[in-house]
């Protein structure tokens, strides 16, 4: 599964990110599930001119991410 983003900050920090903001936690988790649960994933980014149908999909997959780890815990 592909995953599309037209945010260059979260594609980029997908792959090589570093740090200890709010931010670089979400990443790293994200991150943790593409090399588990999503192996054969990939992150892109594309520009927004040509990702109007999927904007905001990969930010909604990380607020329902996140929604799922809070009703656990």
């Amino acid at each position: 599964m592909d995953f599309e983003t037209d945010s260059k900050v979260v594609a980029d920090n997908i792959y090589k990110g570093d740090g200890l903001s709010d931010f670089m936690a979400i990443i790293h988790d994200c991150r943790h599930l593409l090399m588990t649960d999503l192996a054969n994933s990939d992150v892109k980014f594309i520009r927004r001119q040509a990702n109007m149908m999927q904007e905001g999909f990969l930010s909604n997959f990380i607020l329902f991410y996140f929604s799922q780890i809070l009703v656990i815990f």
